[in-house]
């Protein structure tokens, strides 16, 4: 049985998220988490370590964040300031809400979170709206990755969804703030 220190407020645990990443190994974080070999070496697992937490950050507002699995519960349950978490609901195996954004949400404090699945929002709905030509393009450089210009099939378009996003978000900074 593995023994864990005790971390401060706001931080991740590496080996925590890498034992996460062996139960979920199809998830995109835990690709990229692979891929840039964060936590591969004792510099990056104590930089990942170390307090996160910035004082000048008054509320926090994540559009469907991935790799929150490597923050410990304390650190999350220690963060008292009014969070909005976003989730893009459009199922995918690769990002589900469920293992990312609704679990960040479950695992802060509940009096200051508040959670919101947008039902037709795939992950990149949150990014800007593609060119017309940008799919064929960026598939002739990097096959594969036009999926960030898709979003939920027949769901509304990315301008209507940042609408909402934008309303909710907007809303939500006004009351915290």
């Amino acid at each position: 049985m593995a023994v864990r220190k005790r971390r401060g407020p706001h931080t991740q645990d590496p080996q925590r998220f890498a034992e996460d990443c062996t139960a979920h190994p199809v998830l995109a974080g835990c690709k990229v988490y692979q891929d840039i070999q964060a936590g591969a070496t004792a510099e990056s697992r104590q930089r990942l370590s170390s307090n996160l937490s910035d004082p000048r950050v008054a509320a926090i507002v994540s559009l469907d964040l991935g790799l929150s699995r490597g923050f410990t519960d304390k650190s999350l349950a220690d963060l008292h300031r009014p969070v909005l978490v976003i989730a893009a609901g459009w199922p995918s195996e690769e990002l589900p809400a469920r293992l990312e954004s609704a679990d960040l949400a479950r695992r802060l404090p509940q009096a200051s979170v508040r959670y919101l699945e947008i039902s037709d929002a795939t992950h990149f709905s949150f990014m800007a709206p593609c060119k017309p030509d940008a799919v064929q393009l960026i598939e002739q450089n990097d096959p594969g990755d036009g999926i960030i210009c898709r979003d939920g099939d027949g769901g509304r378009p990315r301008a209507l969804i940042q609408q909402q996003v934008l309303g909710v978000i907007s809303e939500f900074l006004a009351q915290s703030l």
